[in-house]
């Protein structure tokens, strides 16, 4: 079995979005997409 991890380093050990595992690599892909997204708007704002 593979699986996928997704660790957003801005967010602290232990906050349920620091890690996230996914089964197939393009649920990652999307929520990698969205958070890197997100996260551009923060900073041009």
């Amino acid at each position: 079995m593979t699986v996928f991890v997704y660790v957003n380093t801005a967010k602290q050990v232990g906050d349920i979005d620091h890690i996230k595992v996914f089964s197939t690599i393009d649920a990652a892909e999307t929520v990698s997409r969205r958070t890197i997204l997100r996260a551009w708007r923060s900073s041009t704002t």
